[in-house]
C-alpha cells in the first residue's frame, strides 16, 4: 500500500534543500521502503537526496533510482 501523507513529507524535505529541483524526483512510499526515481545533475545530488530521505521517521530502506544527468535539468 502506497503511503501518500509520507510521499508528501519527504517531498516537502527534498524541496527545502537550496541544492536539489526536488521537482524531477519522485518518491513512492511502500511501508519503511521508500523508492526514489527521478533526474538529478550530480551524484552528489543523488546522494543528498537518498541521505536526507534515510533521516526520516519510519523510513528503513531507501531504493535510489536517481538518474544522474550531468547537465542542467
Amino acid at each position: 500500500m502506497v503511503d501518500v501523507a509520507t510521499e508528501a513529507m519527504i517531498h516537502a524535505r527534498l524541496a527545502e534543500n537550496p541544492r536539489l529541483d526536488a521537482e524531477e524526483i519522485e518518491a513512492s512510499v511502500y511501508g519503511p521502503r521508500v523508492v526514489l526515481r527521478g533526474r538529478v545533475r550530480t551524484q552528489r545530488e543523488r546522494e543528498e537526496a537518498e541521505a536526507a530521505v534515510r533521516q526520516m521517521r519510519g523510513v528503513e530502506q531507501v531504493d535510489n533510482r536517481l538518474v544522474v544527468t550531468g547537465e542542467p535539468i
